[in-house]
C-alpha cells in the first residue's frame, strides 16, 4: 500500500514524539543513577554542620551542640537520600502525568481517523495505546506521588525540627535538657515514620480468600 502525504506527516510527528519520549527517559535515568554521595544539602548550602552550628542564634551548650552534631551525622544519609528520591518521583511523576494526558487527547484525534485505513495510522494508535498502558502500570506499581510525598515530609520534618531546636528551643522544653531530649525523640520518630512509611508503600500481591459455601 503506498503512503500518503498524511502518511509522511504521520511519520515525522511519530519520530519527534519518539526523540522526546527517549530524551525524558534519558534525564530520568540520569537521576537514578546518581549517586547519593554526590547530593548537595540545601539546608546547609555552602556551608559545613560545624559551621552552622556556629552561627545558631541560641547559645547552647557543648553537650547540647555534641547531641546535635552526633545525631545530624546519623541522618545525613537519609537525608540526601530523601532529597535526591523527591528529585527521582518528581520528574517520574511529571513524565507520567504529561504523557499519559498528551497520549490521551491524541488517541481519540488520530482514532478519528481510522477511516483511511493508513497503516501508519494505526501503528502511531498502538503505539501511543502501549506507552499509554505502560504509564499507567508503572505508576501504579512504583507510586512515585506517594514515594514523593513520604519523602519530602520526613525532609521538611528534620529541617524543621533542626530550625526550631537552634532557633525557638523553649518550643520542645523549659530547660535545655528537655529540649534536647524532645529533640532527639522527634529525630528518632522521623526515622520510624519514613521506615513504617516505605514498608506501606511496597507494593502487594491482593490474594483473592476463598468465599465460604
Amino acid at each position: 500500500m503506498s503512503l500518503t502525504p498524511f502518511s509522511y506527516l504521520l511519520i515525522v510527528g511519530l519520530i519527534i514524539y519518539t526523540f522526546l519520549v527517549v530524551r525524558m527517559l534519558l534525564n530520568l535515568w540520569k537521576l537514578y543513577r546518581k549517586s547519593v554521595s554526590n547530593v548537595k544539602l540545601v539546608f546547609l548550602g555552602d556551608k559545613s554542620i560545624e559551621q552552622h552550628l556556629a552561627q545558631i542564634p541560641v547559645k547552647l551548650q557543648e553537650s547540647s551542640i555534641n547531641h546535635l552534631r552526633y545525631d545530624f551525622s546519623l541522618i545525613e544519609g537519609a537525608l540526601k537520600f530523601w532529597k535526591l528520591q523527591v528529585e527521582r518521583t518528581d520528574a517520574a511523576h511529571r513524565y507520567s502525568v504529561f504523557w499519559s494526558t498528551a497520549n490521551t487527547a491524541m488517541i481519540p484525534i488520530l482514532s478519528a481517523l481510522l477511516g483511511t485505513d493508513d497503516p501508519v495510522l494505526k501503528f502511531a494508535i498502538f503505539l501511543l495505546s502501549a506507552h499509554s498502558g505502560l504509564i499507567i502500570f508503572f505508576h501504579s506499581v512504583y507510586k512515585p506521588d506517594t514515594k514523593w510525598k513520604t519523602a519530602r515530609e520526613c525532609e521538611s520534618a528534620y529541617y524543621d525540627l533542626f530550625r526550631t531546636m537552634t532557633q525557638m528551643p523553649l518550643q520542645l522544653g523549659a530547660t535545655e535538657d528537655e529540649q534536647i531530649q524532645e529533640f532527639l525523640r522527634r529525630s528518632q520518630a522521623i526515622r520510624q515514620q519514613n521506615r513504617e512509611k516505605e514498608k506501606d508503600s511496597v507494593p502487594q500481591l491482593q490474594q483473592q480468600q476463598p468465599k465460604p459455601n
